[in-house]
C-alpha cells in the first residue's frame, strides 16, 4: 500500500471538519427557522380567530337585543303595535334606531295580516319600506337623503306576504328567539342575509307577529378583508354543509342558476386557497363533528398550508365553522432567502479555508521535505558503509 501524502494528511480531515460545520450550521439554521415560523403562524391564527369570534358574538348578539327592545316598548305602549294600519311612527322609530347601529342592516315588524315596517342600511344611506297599510300587498322602498328626507320611492313587490318569507315562518315556527336560515332579501340587490326573529303573543298568547332584525352577509365580508392574515392568507366562514356564509376575499357567496340565487359551495368557490383549502378539509375531517379548534398542515407539491378550523356557535342556533388558512410561503421567503445567503457566505468561508489549508500545508511540507531528504541520504551512506564482524581469538 503507497504512502499517503503528508499534505492529504494535513488537508483532508481539515476540509471534512469545515463542511461538516456548515452543513450542521445550514441544516439547523433552516430547521430553527421552520420552527420559528411554524411557532408565528400559529400565533396569528390563534389572534385570527379571537378577532372574528370575538366580532361575531359582538355583532350576532346585538339584533336579538334590538328586537326584545322593540317588543318591550309594544307592551308599554311607547310605539304602535302589530294591529296599526298607520305606519308612519313606526317609520320614523325604526329609522332613528338604524342609525345607531351601524352593524345592523335592517329592523323590522311584521304581522299576521302579512304585512311589515322597516328601515335599512343601503351603504350608503338608509332607506324605510312598508307594505301598504301594515297588510300584504304592495311593498315599497323609499329611499332618503342626509336630511332624512324621501326623495325616491320604488314598488320592489305587489303581491308580498311575510307570512310566506323564511325570516318570518321560523321564530314563529320555534315559539322563541331563533335565527332564520340564510336567504336572499326582496329588494332591488341580490343579497343574502341572516335574521333573528322574535315572536310576539299577547297575553292570550296568540301570536301577534315578529319583530326581526337582520345582518347582511356582505357586513361580515367587509370585516374578514379587514383582517392581516401574511400576504396571502384567508379567513372564511361556513355552514357545516360546506355552504360559505362570509370570506375575505371578492368571492360571491352566491350565483344565478336558471333565474334563481344559489348559494356558493366552499368547494366550488372560485378562489383557489378557498377551494383547496375545502377539499382537504373534507377529506380529512368530518365537518359535522369539529367541536373543539382543529389544527392540521395541509402539504401540497411546492409549498405547505397552515390551517385552522373553528366551530362558533351561539345559544339561538348559529352552528358555522371560522376557516383560517396561512400558506407557508408567506413567511418562508425571507427565511430561504437568508439561508441561500448562509450557504453562500458558507461557501465562500469553505473555499477560503481550503486555499488556507493548503497555503499551510505546503508551508510545513516545504519545511520537513529538508529533513526527509537529509534522513534519506544518511540512510543510503549508513547502507553503502561496509559492514566488519570482530573475531576475538582466545
Amino acid at each position: 500500500m503507497p504512502p499517503i501524502p503528508l499534505r492529504w494528511v494535513l488537508i483532508v480531515p481539515f476540509i471534512l471538519q469545515t463542511v461538516g460545520v456548515v452543513a450542521l450550521v445550514g441544516y439547523l439554521s433552516y430547521r430553527s427557522g421552520q420552527q420559528a415560523v411554524s411557532d408565528l403562524v400559529e400565533q396569528l391564527m390563534v389572534e385570527v380567530g379571537d378577532r372574528t369570534t370575538l366580532y361575531l358574538e359582538k355583532t350576532l348578539e346585538l339584533p336579538h337585543l334590538v328586537n326584545q327592545l322593540n317588543a318591550n316598548a309594544i307592551r308599554l305602549g311607547t310605539i304602535p303595535g302589530f294591529d296599526s294600519t298607520d305606519t308612519t311612527v313606526l317609520e320614523r322609530v325604526f329609522l332613528q334606531q338604524i342609525k345607531q347601529f351601524p352593524t345592523i342592516s335592517t329592523i323590522a315588524i311584521a304581522n299576521e295580516r302579512g304585512g311589515m315596517v322597516g328601515s335599512v342600511h343601503n351603504n350608503p344611506g338608509l332607506s324605510i319600506y312598508r307594505t301598504r297599510r301594515f297588510a300584504s300587498g304592495v311593498l315599497s322602498i323609499s329611499d332618503l337623503d342626509t336630511r332624512g328626507k324621501i326623495f325616491r320611492s320604488v314598488v320592489v313587490s305587489k303581491t308580498y306576504d311575510v307570512r310566506q318569507r323564511p325570516w318570518y315562518q321560523t321564530p314563529k315556527q320555534a315559539g322563541r328567539a331563533a335565527w332564520s336560515p340564510i336567504y336572499q332579501v326582496v329588494g332591488r340587490l341580490p343579497l343574502l342575509s341572516v335574521s333573528a326573529g322574535l315572536p310576539f303573543y299577547d297575553q292570550a298568547g296568540n301570536l301577534q307577529g315578529v319583530l326581526a332584525t337582520d345582518i347582511v352577509l356582505e357586513n361580515l365580508n367587509q370585516f374578514l378583508a379587514r383582517l392581516k392574515i401574511g400576504e396571502s392568507g384567508q379567513v372564511f366562514i361556513i355552514e357545516r354543509s360546506g355552504l360559505l356564509v362570509a370570506s375575505s376575499t371578492n368571492q360571491p357567496l352566491s350565483e344565478r342558476q336558471a333565474g334563481k340565487l344559489e348559494r356558493v359551495r366552499a368547494t366550488e368557490s372560485t378562489h383557489p386557497i378557498i377551494q383547496n383549502t375545502m377539499a382537504q378539509l373534507t377529506r380529512s375531517l368530518n365537518l359535522a363533528s369539529i367541536n373543539t379548534a382543529q389544527q392540521l398542515v395541509i402539504r401540497q407539491a411546492k409549498a405547505h398550508d397552515f390551517v385552522r378550523v373553528i366551530p362558533f356557535r351561539d345559544r339561538l342556533g348559529l352552528d358555522w365553522l371560522i376557516v383560517i388558512v396561512v400558506p407557508e410561503s408567506d413567511f418562508m421567503a425571507q427565511i430561504q432567502q437568508n439561508t441561500q445567503t448562509t450557504i453562500l457566505l458558507s461557501f465562500l468561508g469553505l473555499a477560503a479555508a481550503i486555499a488556507f489549508g493548503i497555503f499551510i500545508s505546503n508551508r510545513v511540507t516545504a519545511r520537513i521535505e529538508p529533513f526527509k531528504s537529509g534522513q534519506s541520504r544518511v540512510s543510503k551512506r549508513e547502507s553503502s558503509t561496509p559492514q566488519y564482524t570482530t573475531i576475538t581469538h582466545g
